[in-house]
């Protein structure tokens, strides 16, 4: 069995149109180009132009895009994970030296919710993360179960993070993205809806 992998458009051009998309695959497909299927990120230009050139043929989605976004959102959850741990370090050092005053209760109430905002940031960036390596390893790879058994592994892990009692969990792995962008960072519905 041959398999045969291609590259095309990798030139800036001004449009990323459906009649850009046609044109540059016709030219392709004038020099042999001739694939079973392609890949594509989900821009309409690359999709309407694939259409209105091949016709029916599939044009199955990439998932660079996605694991781009997820990495880049994992990169700044921990930034922010870790610039929380930094404030809770400063507030308890001002705290140790307020006590020395006599003064220590007037930081309370900042250090215990310093120490609230690092433990949320904490999990977020921790599910986040734990929720990527998941979708990359397991349900996303190019190599491994056949699709059905990736949606019953899905499943189970849904049921499984439902069956530790955290009211947050939903059925569905959209769900508990949606949650946590509502709850923390805007980056999550770019990666909720890629």
């Amino acid at each position: 069995m041959l398999i045969q992998q291609s590259c095309f458009l990798l030139e800036e051009v001004e449009h990323r149109d459906e009649t850009t998309w046609g044109y540059y695959l016709l030219e392709a497909e004038s020099q042999g180009l001739n694939p079973d299927y392609t890949i594509a990120d989900a821009g309409s230009g690359i999709r309407a132009g694939q259409k209105a050139a091949w016709g029916e043929k599939p044009c199955h989605g990439d998932v660079w895009h996605i694991f781009d976004q997820g990495e880049a959102l994992c990169r700044n959850l921990a930034k922010k994970a870790q610039g929380a741990i930094t404030k809770r370090k400063k507030l308890e050092h001002s705290m140790e030296l307020a006590k020395l005053k006599g003064k220590g209760n007037k930081l309370s109430a900042k250090l215990t919710q310093a120490h609230k905002n690092e433990a949320i940031l904490q999990k977020l960036a921790s599910d986040i993360r734990i929720l990527l390596f998941w979708l990359r390893n397991d349900i996303l790879s190019l190599a491994g179960a056949e699709w059905s058994e990736r949606m019953e592994l899905m499943n189970f892990m849904i049921e499984r993070e439902g069956r530790r009692g955290n009211p947050a969990m939903t059925n569905r792995v959209v769900e508990e993205l949606r949650l946590r962008e509502e709850e923390a960072h805007k980056g999550i519905k770019g990666l909720r809806v890629a």
